[in-house]
C-alpha cells in the first residue's frame, strides 16, 4: 500500500510499478485475493458489501516467487497465506467472504394469504389502454402502455355470503376510469394472486345543452338515445343547475361479446324480494352529466330522464317465465338493483313487475273488502255509490294501454331491431334485463382446471358466457383447481373462459414485492426506503438498468448491474439494500428477475423479483347446461399456454 493514506495497491517488479486504486481500504487487516487472469493477475478485495474487483495487474503470477517484503517507508505484514490447487470461481469466492449480519435473523415473511390483483385493460377491439385509473379499496394505480396494472392489499377480506355465483371466492370491487371511455366496476376475487381482463367501452355520444332547455343525446351507430327534459338536472345537494351542461352516453351492444364483457359487475342482482338473482341482458348504457367545471350532476328528485335503447338482441322470456325490467347498477356493492320503471317496447307500454305486484295486492284487498260487506237483496243508490268509489278511470285507461306479458314475450323473440325505452330517475349504469332465479332457472357447472403438465391450478378467475343468451357469471378455482359454483341458465349453451397470469417473455419490466403485500419487520431508519421499494421497474433503453419511474431522490429505486462486484444491486434512495450475486458470466446472459436475492448489510429477508405477468384468457366449450336445478360436470379444462 503506497503512501500514508493507504489508498493504493502496488505490484512491483524489476521493470515497473503498477498501481490499483483502493480508496475504501482503511487501517486494519483487509483480505486481498490474487487470481490468475488472462493477460495478468486480477486483484480482488473485500469491503463491507462483499467481494470487489479492483482491477488487473499486467504481471502474471505463473512461476513467480515472493522474494522480499517491505520497501522504502512502507511495510507489508502477512497475516496468513492461503493457496488453492485450482482457480476458484467468482461465485465461490463471493460466497466465502459474503458479510454475515450480526443481528438475529428476521422473522419469516407473513403467512397471510396474498391479496394481489393483476390485470390488463383493453378497448372493445382488444387494444391495450394506458393511463387508466384503477382503484381497489384504499389503493390505486395507473395502467401502463400495455394496459397492465397491479394492486396489492394486506387487509383481510370477508367472503360475500350473498354471492351465489362465486361461492368459492372472496369478492371485492375494482373501479376503472379513463378519459373518453365510460367507467366500469369489476367484481374480482382477491383471495390470492388474481388475474382479470377488463374491457372499457368508448363514449357513444356527447352533447352540450342548456340545463333550462334540456335536449337529446343520440348514439349515431345504434340509434339509442337519452332525453333530458328542461330543468331536470341538479347538484348533489339538490340545487338546480343553470347554464350549459355536458351529457355523455355510452351504449353496450350485448350481441358483441367484447361489448358484453364491458358490462359492470358480474350479472348478479338483487330482486324485488331481496333475493339474489342472475341477469340476461337485452341492452345497457351509461349516462352522466357534468357542469362547466366538470362537477357531476344528478336527476332532480321530482324529475326523470328517458333512456331509449335500440337493440338487435332477442330473448326467450317465456323460458324464464319473466319479462324484461329496468335495473340500475350499485357501484358500492357491484350488483344490479331492480327499479320501478315501465318499459315501452317499440312505443307500446308494458307494466313493470313491481307495479304488477302492487296492483295484485290492491285487487286482492278490494276483493276481500267487498266480501266483507253485508249482503243485501237489493242495492240502493247509496250502495252503488260505494262500489263506484273503487273505480279510478285514469287507472283503468292506463291499464288498457299496457301490453300483456304474453305479447311482450312474443315481441322480444322476434328478429330485428327493437326499441326499449323507459323513464329513469337517476344517472349512471342502466340495464334492460330478464332475471333468472336461483336455483329455479339455473344450473351449476363444476370441473377442474389444470396446466399443460396436468397439474391443478388454484385461484383462477373463470367466466361462463352464454352462447344462446346474453349473460355472464363468475367463479374461481379452489386450491385443488376445482370449481363448483359456476351458475348458468338451464337448457342453454355456454363457453367457459379461464383468466390467468404468466411471466412475460422478456425482462423489460420487473415486479418487486413481498409475498402477502406486507413489509417485514425492519429498523426504523429503513422505513422510508423500504416503503417505496416494492413496485414495477422498467428497463432503460440504453443500459442494463431498471428504474421505478419519476420519484424524488430520497425514494428513487433502481436495479442495475455492478460490474466491479459481478452482481445485480437494488438501490433505493442511494442506498444498496439487496443484491443478487452472479458467477463469471457476461451481464447480458444474466437477469435480475431470479431467485437468490439477499440483503447486503441487514437481516431483512429479500423480496421476490420476477418478470411482470401478462393476463391470458383461454376459452373452452361450448357446453350444454341441461335441466334446471342440476349440477353438471364439464370435466377437465387443460390450459395449453400455462406450464
Amino acid at each position: 500500500m503506497q503512501g500514508d493514506n493507504k489508498s493504493k495497491l502496488c505490484c512491483l517488479n524489476v521493470e515497473e510499478c503498477n498501481e490499483l486504486q483502493a480508496d475504501f481500504l482503511q487501517q486494519g487487516w483487509v483480505q486481498v485475493f490474487l487470481r490468475s487472469a488472462k493477460g495478468g493477475t486480477s486483484v480482488l478485495a473485500v469491503d463491507s458489501e462483499g467481494l470487489l474487483d479492483l482491477g488487473t495487474f499486467p504481471t502474471s503470477l505463473v512461476g513467480s516467487k515472493l522474494r522480499s517484503a517491505g520497501w522504502a517507508a512502507n511495510e507489508v505484514d502477512v497475516a496468513a497465506l492461503a493457496l488453492w490447487d485450482r482457480a476458484l470461481s467468482w461465485a465461490e469466492l463471493q460466497e466465502a467472504v459474503r458479510p454475515r449480519p450480526a443481528a438475529p435473523a428476521a422473522p419469516a415473511p407473513p403467512t397471510e394469504v396474498s391479496k394481489k390483483i393483476l390485470g390488463q385493460v383493453t378497448d372493445l377491439k382488444g387494444k391495450p389502454l394506458s393511463n387508466v385509473t384503477v382503484k381497489w379499496k384504499t389503493n390505486g394505480c395507473l395502467s401502463d402502455e400495455q394496459g397492465h396494472f397491479q394492486l396489492e392489499d394486506d387487509e383481510t377480506d370477508v367472503p360475500d355470503a350473498a354471492s351465489q355465483a362465486s361461492g368459492s371466492s372472496v369478492s371485492s370491487c375494482l373501479s376503472l376510469e379513463c378519459d373518453g371511455y365510460a367507467p366500469t366496476v369489476v367484481r374480482a376475487s382477491s383471495a390470492s394472486d388474481q388475474s382479470v381482463n377488463v374491457v372499457l367501452r368508448p363514449l357513444s355520444a356527447t352533447a352540450t345543452m342548456d340545463a333550462s332547455e334540456g335536449g337529446c343525446v343520440e348514439d349515431p351507430l345504434t340509434g339509442s338515445s337519452v332525453t333530458i327534459p328542461s330543468n331536470a338536472l341538479a347538484y348533489a345537494d339538490g340545487t338546480p343547475v343553470t347554464g350549459p351542461v355536458t351529457v355523455n352516453l355510452s351504449v353496450i351492444d350485448v350481441t358483441d361479446p367484447m361489448s358484453l364483457a364491458s358490462m359492470p359487475g358480474d350479472f348478479s342482482a338483487i330482486g324485488q324480494d331481496g333475493a339474489e338473482v342472475m341477469l340476461e341482458s337485452l341492452g345497457a348504457a351509461w349516462v352522466n352529466a357534468t357542469d362547466e367545471k366538470g362537477e357531476e350532476l344528478q336527476v332532480k328528485e321530482d324529475s326523470e330522464v328517458v333512456l331509449d335503447l335500440h337493440t338487435q338482441a332477442k330473448a326467450n322470456a317465456e323460458k324464464l317465465g319473466a319479462t324484461p325490467e329496468m335495473w340500475s347498477f350499485d357501484t358500492e356493492t357491484g350488483k344490479w338493483k331492480l327499479e320501478a320503471a315501465d318499459i315501452e317496447i317499440d312505443g307500446i307500454p308494458a307494466e313493470n313487475s313491481m307495479r304488477r305486484t302492487a296492483r295484485a295486492v290492491e285487487t286482492t284487498e278490494r276483493t276481500e273488502l267487498r266480501r266483507a260487506r253485508p249482503r243485501k237483496k237489493k242495492y240502493g243508490p247509496r250502495d252503488r255509490k260505494l262500489d263506484s268509489a273503487d273505480y279510478d278511470p285514469d287507472r283503468a285507461r292506463e291499464q288498457e294501454s299496457w301490453i300483456t306479458p304474453e305479447k311482450f314475450m312474443e315481441m322480444l323473440g322476434k328478429e330485428g331491431e327493437k326499441s326499449l325505452a323507459a323513464p329513469v330517475k337517476k344517472l349512471g349504469f342502466w340495464n334492460v334485463d330478464i332475471m333468472y332465479k336461483i336455483p329455479g332457472s339455473a344450473v351449476l357447472l363444476q370441473g377442474v382446471v389444470v396446466d399443460a403438465k396436468k397439474q391443478p391450478v388454484p385461484d383462477l378467475q373463470i367466466w361462463a358466457t352464454g352462447v344462446d343468451y346474453y349473460g355472464r357469471s363468475p367463479d374461481k378455482t379452489a386450491p385443488d383447481g376445482r370449481f363448483s359454483a359456476l351458475m348458468v341458465q338451464f337448457d342453454s349453451s355456454v363457453d367457459i373462459k379461464v383468466e390467468y397470469s404468466q411471466p412475460a417473455p422478456t425482462d423489460e419490466k420487473i415486479d418487486v414485492f413481498y409475498v402477502g403485500g406486507k413489509l417485514p419487520e425492519h429498523d426504523p431508519s429503513l422505513r422510508k426506503v423500504l416503503k417505496y421499494m416494492p413496485g414495477r421497474y422498467v428497463k432503460s433503453k440504453s443500459e442494463m438498468k431498471w428504474t421505478q419511474g419519476p420519484k424524488d431522490s430520497s425514494t428513487f429505486g433502481s436495479i442495475e448491474w455492478d460490474e466491479k462486484r459481478r452482481r445485480w444491486i437494488h438501490t433505493v434512495g442511494g442506498q444498496v439494500l439487496f443484491c443478487l450475486p452472479c458467477d463469471d458470466v457476461p451481464a447480458e446472459e444474466t437477469t435480475p428477475a431470479a431467485q437468490g436475492w439477499q440483503a447486503t448489510s441487514t437481516a431483512i429477508p429479500a423480496p421476490e423479483y420476477r418478470r411482470y405477468r401478462m393476463v391470458t384468457t383461454e376459452t373452452f366449450g361450448p357446453f350444454s347446461t341441461g335441466p334446471r336445478g342440476q349440477l353438471v360436470d364439464v370435466g377437465e379444462l387443460a390450459l395449453t399456454h400455462l406450464s
